[in-house]
């Protein structure tokens, strides 16, 4: 990604800057930030500049940045603005400096002609010019939005020769910035692992009851942690140790990735077969046995919000059970469950008496009890 911004500076000099600049019929640079120019990918010979252009190409697609890199195409070679098909004299620009988008724009909008026939040199008859590519960039700017902004930011400066201290930093800034606003990357990953499909709706609120399943901070960071796959998996693992990506749990997979391992091992069925079973018969409904709802908790919006509140919890603590059989070849155990859901029980009751809702509590927690005090009689219940 650093050779990306050295590409558009035009003041930065290296001699693998002049050779793959010669690799293309046209400007490197005029395929960065136009997806229909990217074919040219496909025909380059040098594997190092072929997989810097994907890398760029991938980040442009998974953060949805297409509407917001209009300020760095080039008029000349920009795919999707038909006047330069008809008329050579844009790539004439290029040897007058206009090249880029955005050096000749301020604040989304392009400066005057005025301004650019005096600084570009432009003759009059190439007001025309500019009127259709003014109308152009209007049109496409007003589908921009502010999502990228400060890794756009380091484009431009790029192209305006400012200098750009620690240039991997700040693109490693300027990419998390893309994932802090949004986990649409996460919910990608998901379904391409379980085959599934969860929509913007869903996934906001899965992500809703995470934060609001306990009075916990810890229980609510195991859920995020759990969701936004912060555990390492072997197929992570073999990406940097070069290992086969085997399931510990020698069930033969040879992929492990998340949704494996927190769901889809044959080792699990078992276990999540039996807290299907208990979830049935707390809440005295059908509740369907897949990821969505064991999983992610997704559970229909017409349920009350006390059941809502517990069975978060108690998934919660399920994904818990499978956390400390981490490395481990066994499988976690229903009682193993109870005794996890047992603990965020007492927390939640000592947080309930302080803040003077133990009504609240035993209204959320009454059909736990119910279920769990004639298969666990020796956990002791006060006060209910």
């Amino acid at each position: 990604m650093r050779a990306v911004i050295c590409w558009c500076n035009p003041s930065y000099t290296a001699q693998w800057k002049n050779l793959e600049e010669k690799m293309l019929p046209i400007p490197i640079q005029a395929i960065l930030a136009d997806n229909n120019l990217q074919t040219y990918i496909n025909n380059m010979d040098n594997p190092w500049v072929k997989q810097t252009l994907k890398t760029w190409k991938t980040v442009i697609k998974e953060h949805k940045l297409e509407a917001n890199i209009i300020a760095l195409k080039w008029c000349a070679y920009d795919s999707e603005f038909i006047p330069n098909k008809l008329d050579s004299s844009f790539k004439d620009w290029i040897a007058k400096g206009i090249t880029d988008l955005c050096s000749i724009m301020k604040d989304g909008k392009l400066l005057s002609f005025e301004i650019l026939k005096r600084t570009y040199l432009l003759e009059k008859q190439d007001f025309y010019r500019y009127l259709q590519l003014r109308h152009y960039v209007d049109i496409k700017m007003k589908n921009a939005t502010k999502t990228g902004t400060h890794l756009i930011d380091l484009f431009i400066k790029s192209y305006k020769s400012e200098t750009i201290d620690r240039i991997v930093s700040c693109l490693y800034k300027g990419l998390l910035d893309l994932t802090l606003h949004s986990t649409s990357y996460i919910k990608i990953k998901w379904e391409k692992e379980g085959g599934i499909n969860i929509s913007e709706e869903e996934w906001t609120a899965i992500w809703k009851y995470q934060w609001m399943c306990t009075s916990s901070q810890k229980w609510r960071e195991f859920g995020w942690k759990s969701l936004i796959r912060y555990f390492i998996t072997p197929s992570q693992k073999s990406h940097y140790d070069n290992n086969p990506p085997v399931c510990w749990r020698n069930c033969g997979n040879q992929s492990a990735n998340h949704y494996h391992i927190f769901w889809d091992c044959s080792v699990l069925r078992d276990y999540w077969r039996e807290i299907h079973n208990a979830l049935q018969y707390i809440f005295q409904c059908e509740i369907p046995l897949e990821s969505k709802t064991m999983f992610f908790g997704h559970v229909p919006q017409e349920w009350p919000k006390s059941d809502k509140h517990l069975v978060n919890i108690l998934l919660v603590a399920c994904k818990k059970g499978i956390t400390r059989k981490w490395l481990s070849s066994e499988s976690p155990t229903i009682n193993l469950w109870m005794d996890i859901t047992m603990d965020i029980y007492k927390m939640e009751k000592i947080t309930a008496f302080v803040n003077h809702k133990l009504d609240k509590f035993t209204l959320y927690w009454e059909k736990w009890v119910k279920y769990v005090t004639p298969h666990r009689p020796d956990f002791t219940f006060t006060n209910q």
